[in-house]
């Protein structure tokens, strides 16, 4: 946990970026033969950088073809993001 007005360090961004790859990997892993993969849209950490979120996204969703990205939102509002 990091306080919101810290910013994060380089153990904390590998961090992040290792639990994106194990993501990946599970994915890859139960869905290899899906044609579409949904999940939902990860919500960028509050003391990250932009690039190093979209790094993040790329880490997580990296060789997957066919993604649905679901974000969440107020009940009976839904926003859709599509990876392709």
């Amino acid at each position: 946990f990091v306080p919101e007005n810290e910013v994060l360090d380089s153990q904390q961004l590998f961090l992040l970026k290792e639990t994106a790859q194990k993501f990946n990997t599970i994915i890859q892993h139960h869905s290899s033969s899906a044609s579409l993969v949904v999940t939902h849209l990860p919500l960028p950490h509050k003391v990250s950088k932009s690039n190093e979120f979209l790094e993040y996204v790329d880490i997580m969703f990296k060789d997957i073809d066919n993604m649905l990205l679901i974000q969440y939102s107020t009940p009976g509002v839904e926003y859709l993001t599509t990876v392709a």
